[in-house]
C-alpha cells in the first residue's frame, strides 16, 4: 500500500512539473513572437497565465496586435484601432483573454489582482474605440 500511494505521489509530481513547463514555454513563445513582430512597439501587452493568448498594443502605429496558440505555432492578427468593433475576420471574431483560470474567492489577492488587469484593459480598448471613433468623425 505504501508503495502504491509513493508511486501516485511522483506521478502527480510528474504531471504538475510537465504542466508547469509546458505553461512556461507557451508563455515564453507568446513573448518571443511578440518582441518579433516587425514594426510594432510594444506600449503595453498582457500575455493571460495559461500561456495560449495574448494582447498587445502599438500606440505609435495605433494597431493592436492579437496572438494565440495554435499547436505548436504562434499566430498573430492585426487590427487597427478603427476596427475594433468590427469583425472583418468571420473565421474568428472573438479573441479571448483569460485574465484568471480557476475559481477563486472575491477577496483573494488572485482575484482582485486578476480583475484589476481586467478593468485595466477594458478601459483602455474603450479609449482607443474612442480615439478610433474621433479619428473616423474628423475625416468626414
Amino acid at each position: 500500500m505504501l508503495w502504491f500511494i509513493l508511486i501516485f505521489f511522483i506521478i502527480a509530481i510528474g504531471i504538475t512539473v510537465g504542466t508547469v513547463y509546458n505553461t512556461s514555454q507557451k508563455r515564453k513563445a507568446l513573448a518571443e513572437a511578440l518582441s518579433n513582430l516587425a514594426g510594432f512597439i510594444v506600449s503595453q501587452s498582457y500575455l493571460d497565465d495559461s500561456g495560449n493568448t495574448a494582447i498587445a498594443v502599438d500606440d505609435s502605429g495605433n494597431n493592436i496586435y492579437l496572438l494565440k496558440h495554435c499547436g505548436d505555432r504562434v499566430k498573430t492578427r492585426v487590427v487597427p484601432y478603427r476596427d475594433i468593433l468590427s469583425a472583418e475576420d468571420t473565421s474568428e471574431p472573438v479573441h479571448l483573454v483569460n485574465f484568471l483560470e480557476g475559481e477563486y474567492k472575491t477577496d483573494s489577492f488572485l482575484y482582485r489582482h486578476a480583475m484589476e488587469q481586467a478593468s485595466h484593459w477594458q478601459a483602455l480598448l474603450s479609449v482607443l474605440i474612442t480615439r478610433a471613433d474621433r479619428e473616423d468623425k474628423s475625416k468626414e
